[in-house]
């Protein structure tokens, strides 16, 4: 199977992977709250392992999507795909220091979602003479951007922000595997 599949596979499944975790640990957290509590909540006490596992699982689908991504990319968009495979291992990192580790969880949490917003503002831009894709990226630019500016009502920012990089991750991943060996999304 070539990396260009795989990657499309990754890209589908690295969002799914996400948010069955997410959602299991907000289920079996009471007392949880949209706008009193951020999702890193769910990585300490009884969630865990289900939080912090799906977010690494995640990460690492996320990274080998972005690897076959950034192959079909041009030169600008090249540069955001590897902005966007930073975030990844960022989200990786945020797995494995959950909110007790402090200032090591708050850096890579920060940097999980600037590089998610810049990155998919550098591959949109990237993109803009392509009429659809370039609309696809532009819109989840802004709803990105829309998410962070909800920053107080915490999870709900973040999950919004969250769910721009899915959509993005499974409407490439798709593309990557109707793309059969044309190795340019420009074209």
């Amino acid at each position: 199977m070539c990396l260009q599949r795989i990657a499309g596979i990754s890209g589908i499944l690295a969002p799914i992977v996400a948010f069955v975790g997410i959602v299991f640990s907000i289920l079996s957290y009471p007392n949880f709250s949209f706008t009193g509590n951020w999702l890193s909540d769910l990585g300490v006490g009884s969630t865990y392992a289900v939080f912090n596992s799906g977010l690494i699982l995640a990460g690492i689908l996320g990274f080998v999507f972005c690897l076959g991504f950034r192959k079909t990319l041009p030169p600008l968009g090249k540069l955001g795909s590897v902005v966007l495979l930073i975030g990844t291992l960022a989200l990786i990192g945020v797995g494995l220091f959950p909110e007790s580790s402090g200032i090591y969880h708050t850096i890579t949490s920060f940097l999980f979602f600037g590089c998610l917003i810049v990155g998919m503002g550098v591959v949109g831009f990237s993109l803009r003479k392509e009429k659809i894709l370039g609309r696809v990226l532009l819109f989840l630019f802004l709803i990105a951007l829309f998410g962070v500016s909800l920053i107080h009502l915490r999870a709900t920012a973040e999950i919004v922000a969250g769910l721009t990089f899915s959509g993005l991750s499974i409407f490439f991943g798709v593309i990557l595997l109707r793309n059969k060996g044309n190795k340019n999304l420009e074209n």
